[in-house]
C-alpha cells in the first residue's frame, strides 16, 4: 500500500524512507473490516481494491461513498 501511495502521489507528499509499516492486527479485525471507496475513485483503482479485498479479506464489506463531488 505504501509503495502504491508513493508511486501515485510522489509529487504531492514527502516520500517515506520506510516501505513498510508493521502493525499487529487480529484475524477477527479482517473479518469485520469495512473498506470505504471515496467518491472520486477511478474505475481502475476500484477494481484494484476489489481484488485486494477478495484476496486478503474476503469477508470484509466494500462500500462506496454516498458523497457526490462535482
Amino acid at each position: 500500500m505504501l509503495k502504491m501511495m508513493q508511486e501515485k502521489g510522489g509529487r504531492h507528499s514527502n516520500p517515506s524512507e520506510s516501505l513498510y509499516i508493521d502493525i499487529p492486527i487480529s484475524e477477527e479485525a479482517f473479518e469485520e473490516m469495512e473498506v470505504m471507496l471515496g467518491p472520486k475513485v477511478s474505475p481502475a483503482d476500484k477494481d484494484a481494491v476489489r481484488e485486494a479485498v477478495s484476496a486478503f479479506a474476503p469477508s470484509a464489506h466494500l462500500k462506496e461513498s454516498a458523497l457526490k463531488i462535482r
